[in-house]
């Protein structure tokens, strides 16, 4: 376990809900578990439940509606210093509610980049375009085809 100050828990999904919940009994850190998906505005989406880690943003809306939120809206004047984000294939919408965030705090970034093939390129062109002062670096941290992850790491940072 790591020292951690505060901490700000998206988790739009039940289930997952109340799983985290229960996980984080105990916990010494502070933290706010929020039951919103992240997303570029506040707006209400269909979502289907999955197992587990299943779940994601679908037009069917089989597991009813959620609703989402920009990181700005809710966390704004918040200090931020480190953004980790595993969306289900909304990290982009995440991403650009997420833009005064990260152009102005520079928090260091990772997130998941293997649920769309065109994530690859496009994220790290996306976070360039909300601040220039990033340098970018993949992991893949397990011997399969998923959980690559894109770090985004703020320039000043490297030279500290």
């Amino acid at each position: 376990l790591c020292n951690v100050g505060d901490a700000y828990l998206f988790e739009p999904d039940k289930e997952n809900f109340s799983k985290l919940r229960d996980n984080l009994t105990g916990i010494k850190s502070r933290y706010s578990l929020l039951p919103l998906a992240l997303s570029h505005e506040y707006k209400i989406l269909s979502f289907s439940s999955g197992e587990g880690e299943g779940s994601h943003i679908d037009s069917t809306g089989e597991g009813g509606k959620i609703a989402a939120a920009a990181l700005d809206d809710v966390l704004g004047g918040i200090k931020i210093n480190f953004l980790k984000l595993d969306v289900e294939g909304a990290e982009a919408d995440a991403l650009r509610g997420a833009h005064e965030i990260i152009s102005q705090l520079k928090p260091i970034i990772a997130l998941s980049a293997y649920h769309k093939p065109q994530d690859l390129w496009d994220l790290p062109d996306l976070i360039s375009s909300i601040s220039t002062d990033y340098t970018f670096y993949f992991r893949q941290h397990y011997f399969n085809s998923f959980d690559l992850v894109l770090y985004a790491i703020p320039l000043d940072t490297l030279s500290s």
